[in-house]
């Protein structure tokens, strides 16, 4: 598939240049997101097959491919809702943290040459949480949770084929989903009911709660349901006769039915699934592993269907050498330095005492700039700018004054 930039810009944060794409570094920010990216810029519209919905986020097969995009990223005491919404910005895809989520935890995240995928598993960690995927949403949920949300859809969407087809087909239509600042989330499922003509009951298993607003991309009706109460450790069941949605706890131990694709089906599929599994219900039809159990088993399911899926990153050939450019860098003296090397990947330590035997403080100014330079040039224009020298030891840069 080809794509084409409408628009070129790039971050207003720190840019790390690299060979073929030098990218300009502003420094002035404390406790600011640092962010690079090997050839590739953000940008305002996507050109391609589709896969940009309403809202601005990729959907679809161009979602899949953003998300094995291979990026630098070094994020320094950044809140993690604010880091979230960056990396959901500039690469336009859709993030939704959950209610029990801390959304100011203070996030430490340096990764080199990472695809997009697991750079927000590792920032989900850092929050004590994991991401899984529900339709074009990755849900942030606190560890061993997120799966509800999946369950809670699928199920519900599952049982409403069985008992109403020709609704299910329906609430299959994806459609776009918002709230506001301060939304009850009791009211906002109430309103996804009114919306098909449908009762949800009982609400008061929703605990009283606001909301920050948020804008997602186009979903099923039991996505939308779904990524709501599941964060309450509910599951809707849907009741045609009744019209009516009735909420029920999701308890850890549920078990439901999910089918995978294989092309072609492994020779020897249900015996080795069935010993790694031994408490699920495993079947093999065609081109398809059909698999009954928890979330821990079909866990296992996926990782062995994808265990030779992983390719190795793209990386810069031995041969080459980064170079950088930095345009107007300037700030405070430790600040500008422990963001540098922050984004550098590197270790500070700072001799204090010499440097401010020296005039070198704190608070310093420091003002510099470099163009499609080596390391080495940009360590010398770095430290020249205020007088002090420095030495690269493995990956500890030490500061100290001229002698």
């Amino acid at each position: 598939m080809t794509e084409t930039w409408e628009e070129r810009r790039t971050f207003p944060w720190i840019l790390i240049g690299f060979p073929l794409s030098i990218l300009g570094i502003l420094i002035g920010f404390p406790l600011s997101i640092l962010v690079a990216t090997l050839g590739i810029s953000p940008r305002n519209g996507y050109a391609g097959s589709g896969g940009l919905s309403e809202s601005g986020y990729l959907t679809g097969p161009p979602l899949r491919t953003r998300l094995q995009w291979q990026v630098d990223v070094a994020f320094v005491e950044r809140p993690l809702r604010a880091a979230i919404r960056s990396l959901s910005n500039s690469y336009q895809i859709a993030v939704l943290l959950d209610r029990r989520i801390d959304p100011d935890r203070p996030i430490t995240l340096q990764l080199k040459d990472t695809s997009l995928r697991i750079v927000l598993e590792q920032l989900a960690k850092q929050g004590e949480a994991e991401i899984l995927w529900v339709g074009p949403v990755g849900y942030i949920a606190p560890a061993g949770k997120a799966w509800q949300a999946l369950a809670a859809t699928e199920t519900s969407e599952e049982i409403l084929r069985l008992k109403a087809p020709t609704i299910a087909d329906q609430w299959r239509q994806p459609t776009p989903f918002s709230w506001p600042d301060f939304t009850v989330p009791r009211e906002l499922v109430a309103k996804l009911g009114d919306q098909v003509g449908w009762r949800v009951v009982p609400l008061e298993k929703i605990p009283h709660d606001l909301w920050a607003g948020a804008e997602l991309p186009p979903l099923t009706f039991f996505e939308k349901v779904g990524l709501v109460v599941a964060q309450f450790d509910l599951r809707p069941i849907p009741e045609p006769s009744t019209k009516e949605i009735r909420l029920e706890p999701l308890e850890p131990t549920f078990r439901w039915r999910r089918t995978y694709p294989v092309s072609p089906a492994p020779g020897g599929s249900l015996q080795t699934l069935s010993r790694m599994i031994p408490q699920a219900e495993v079947a093999v039809r065609a081109n398809q592993i059909t698999v009954f159990g928890t979330w821990s088993e079909h866990e296992q399911v996926i990782r062995w269907l994808h265990r030779d899926d992983l390719s190795p990153p793209a990386r810069l050939s031995p041969g080459s050498e980064r170079r950088y450019t930095l345009r107007q860098a300037r700030g405070r003296f430790e600040t500008v330095f422990k963001q540098l090397s922050a984004a550098l990947g590197l270790e500070l330590r700072l001799d204090l005492e010499g440097l401010a035997r020296a005039g070198i403080l704190p608070d310093t100014p420091v003002s510099f700039s470099v163009e499609n330079a080596t390391l080495e040039e940009l360590l010398r224009a770095a430290t020249g700018s205020v007088g002090c020298d420095y030495r690269l030891e493995g990956n500890v840069l030490f500061l100290f004054p001229k002698r």
